[in-house]
């Protein structure tokens, strides 16, 4: 039986493991402390659960074996608080007398294993073994979860950062190409006075109506488009057909009434207008 006093024997091993023995009986205590010493294993022996439950969170332990019946806390006990405060830690339990539905209460509650008393050295020895290889490969799942966790974190960081840098480059660009646009639909101006900032109050006018529909910000962008260029076919059209200050004869209206088509024609060729050139085309329905 146990002798009633709180009493914990540590010794040191070559090895980093670090095995913790719970038993009552100091004879039971001494014998399996022994056999793991010997083994090259750090021992920590108890005498109480109790002792077992103040100390577990004060040292490493990387395997706990357990009497199951205790006169302060059972084993079962013992092995509930391990599974929920230390679920690393595997848990082999020590019984006198195992029968089928012991053995499968004991598997059940999460023991790694059970060992019966008195208990063999070379039965010890590859449980032991085997349960620190079990811990080990359960450590390095956890590391390796823990660090694919860490690298889709940074890769997600870098998406977003990657993610915002192309955004910031497709607004620079769009900017460049309204710019480009506004510009060259300046330059359409040029050529007849009389039409100086139609087409940017055309835009503006344009994206004012489709914004009203409901249109989205990519299609109000592709009108706005459209409506700097739909006169673009104008610069086809003879000079002094646009300076003439009387009225047009029918052939002069007749090559007006082609700068839609022009317009799309010249249009057409750019893939980034395709589908501003049916704008382009149709803005004078009526020709």
């Amino acid at each position: 039986m146990g002798d009633g006093k709180k009493k914990i024997e540590l010794t040191a091993a070559s090895e980093p493991a670090t095995i913790m023995v719970i038993d009552d009986e100091e004879r039971i205590r001494k014998i399996l402390s022994l056999q793991l010493e010997k083994a090259g294993y750090n021992v920590i022996a108890l005498g109480s659960g109790s002792d077992a439950l103040e100390l577990l969170g004060q040292v490493e332990v990387d395997l706990v074996i357990t009497d199951i019946r205790m006169p302060d806390i059972t084993g079962d006990k013992i092995l509930r608080y391990i599974k929920s405060h230390f679920p690393t830690i595997p848990v082999i339990m020590l019984t006198g007398v195992v029968d089928v539905e012991t053995a499968v209460n004991i598997m059940k509650a999460g023991a790694y294993d059970y060992l019966v008393k008195p208990v063999k050295r070379d039965e010890l020895l590859v449980t032991v073994h085997r349960a620190l290889e079990y811990r080990a490969v359960v450590l390095r799942n956890i590391q390796l979860q823990e660090e694919n966790l860490r690298y889709q974190r940074e890769l997600e960081q870098k998406v977003r950062e990657r993610t915002r840098e192309l955004a910031r480059a497709l607004a620079h660009l769009r900017e460049v190409h309204m710019d480009t646009v506004k510009i060259l639909a300046s330059a359409i101006e040029e050529k007849d006075p009389y039409m100086r900032g139609h087409s940017n109050r055309v835009r503006i006018l344009a994206a004012e109506m489709a914004r009203k529909l409901g249109y989205k910000e990519m299609e109000i962008e592709r009108i706005e488009y459209g409506a700097l260029l739909h006169d673009i076919g104008k610069i086809a059209i003879d000079q002094r057909i646009l300076d003439k200050p009387g009225p047009l004869t029918e052939q002069e209206r007749r090559i007006i009434q082609q700068h839609p088509v022009i317009g799309e024609r010249i249009i057409s060729k750019v893939s980034f207008f395709a589908d501003v050139a049916p704008m382009v085309r149709w803005h004078h329905e009526r020709w």
